[in-house]
């Protein structure tokens, strides 16, 4: 990752205006791209935008079939 800026989760959710644990969920689910550091997670600043698509073919929880 030459000359790519790293951010927190805490840098990453500020940049979205999100909580630390939304940007964890997503970092989980792939809609954030990141890699592991140890026990912490580090976001590549570059494609970190809002808003970050749902994957396609999932319905939400609650949703009538």
């Amino acid at each position: 990752m030459p000359d790519t800026l790293l951010l927190t989760v805490a840098q990453a959710a500020l940049r979205l205006g999100v909580s630390p644990a939304r940007v964890r969920v997503w970092l989980a689910e792939g809609r954030v791209k990141g890699e592991r550091v140890g026990r912490d997670w580090v976001v590549r600043a570059e494609g970190l935008t809002r808003p970050i698509p749902k994957p396609a073919g999932r319905k939400s929880k609650g949703t009538p079939p």
